[in-house]
């Protein structure tokens, strides 16, 4: 009984032959048992195989389907309830200025595929000052934009992006393609935490917000790399609450 038990512990790295090898045992970091408390994963100390292969938590298939209601369910009965603050929204959006009611921004999802993010539109369309020169991006903000930042209003068309699966409550932050494309050169594991849905609040952001430099997103992607091994309902619980109590992420800035 004790050896068959024993094919099922995890070994240390340092207790690997020179081949880093032992047949019959699932190989495990020394370090991953920390991480579970620590709540992140260093993509400078793993390699993508070994971040497939090490046994994670991540849930099954009848807790993925439950993710995903609980996600339109949530989503759809906002979009309902909110639904003439939307459309008041929308009217002062085109009595204020000219151009789109919505703001659409390429973003990349789930398993790399890019999607388009809505927004309430919160600045001009027109960028020029005349002779090639741009207004600054402080100056194109319209009367009603500001007001729409400030209270958080102009990211309430994302729970269109949440009811049809592009985004989902908590995952990691959705990035611009171009974004991806440099922080993926810069930054190992990146593509990783495009293995699950992002999200309108996340692991990352409850614990580090946001940062626009390679090192922060370096910092951002280790709570984004623990979240996509351990996800689940209750780690997306943890993390609703502390964006309650901490306030709402600007997601779609950037």
């Amino acid at each position: 009984m004790q050896r068959a038990a024993a094919h099922h512990l995890p070994v240390p790295v340092a207790g690997l032959s020179s081949n880093g090898e032992r047949r019959g045992l699932p190989l495990l970091d020394d370090a991953a048992p920390r991480r579970k408390y620590i709540g992140r994963i260093n993509p400078d100390r793993m390699t993508a195989e070994d971040f497939r292969c090490e046994h994670g938590l991540a849930p099954g298939a009848v807790s993925k389907a439950l993710k995903r209601l609980c996600d339109v369910a949530i989503g759809g009965c906002l979009l309902i309830g909110l639904l003439p603050l939307l459309a008041m929204t929308a009217v002062a959006i085109r009595l204020d200025s000219r151009g789109s009611v919505f703001d659409c921004q390429p973003r990349v999802g789930l398993l790399d595929r890019p999607f388009t993010l809505l927004r309430f539109r919160c600045m001009t369309t027109d960028l020029g000052l005349g002779f090639g020169r741009r207004r600054p991006r402080e100056a194109r903000i319209t009367r009603i934009g500001g007001f729409l930042r400030a209270s958080g209003i102009e990211a309430l068309p994302q729970l269109i992006n949440l009811v049809r699966g592009d985004v989902s409550l908590v995952g990691p932050r959705p990035e611009r393609p171009h974004v991806v494309g440099q922080m993926a050169r810069s930054i190992r594991l990146y593509h990783q935490r495009h293995d699950v849905r992002p999200g309108l609040t996340g692991w990352a952001e409850v614990n580090l917000g946001a940062g626009g430099t390679v090192e922060d997103a370096r910092k951002r992607l280790a709570y984004d790399l623990y979240y996509v091994k351990h996800h689940g309902l209750i780690l997306d619980l943890v993390t609703l609450l502390a964006t309650v109590c901490i306030g709402l992420p600007r997601r779609g800035d950037g």
